[in-house]
């Protein structure tokens, strides 16, 4: 097998003299995190808004974390916010169908095709397969698809740069 030296895109782009995006080098971690109630009898399709985050964000992690809802499921997804809406932009962007039945302190839900090595250093909107950068900002949310059976709560708590 033959020795080979071989640049990422970011190092030849810094050694070209151009700045490298500061999503992927030097940019500032940020996160969000909070929690919505949860009502015995939610019904499939009811949408949880949790957080909101920008366009232009990196996923570095996404964890749902929730109370014992002793049944339930739901997709992880990205929505437009009020002012923009409010409608669907991908219910499963992040995961699809996470269940929230059993108490959990925090899954990662974000490492499907959105973190793969492939879509790593993408921003959301690139993620999205977006053109250009919208600038806006998105919710989070999630989006019933088992009802729930028990009171509780679910949260999600994001890290990402920008």
């Amino acid at each position: 097998m033959a020795v080979v030296q071989t640049n990422s895109a970011q190092i030849t782009t810094r050694n070209s003299g151009v700045l490298a995006n500061a999503a992927q080098v030097g940019g500032s971690v940020e996160s969000a995190v909070d929690i919505v109630p949860l009502a015995n009898g939610d019904s499939i399709a009811s949408v949880l808004r949790i957080v909101r985050i920008p366009s232009n964000a990196r996923i570095v992690d996404l964890r749902l974390f929730n109370t014992a809802i002793t049944s339930g499921a739901a997709d992880v997804g990205l929505y437009q916010i009020a002012s923009n809406g409010g409608a669907v932009v991908d219910a499963d962007f992040f995961s699809a169908a996470a269940s929230i039945a059993a108490a959990s302190a925090g899954t990662s839900v974000a490492f499907g095709n959105l973190l793969s090595p492939a879509n790593r250093a993408k921003r959301v909107w690139e993620a999205l397969g977006l053109a250009v950068d919208p600038a806006r900002d998105y919710d989070v949310a999630l989006t019933l698809t088992a009802a729930t059976t028990a009171a509780g709560t679910a949260g999600v708590d994001v890290t990402y740069v920008i």
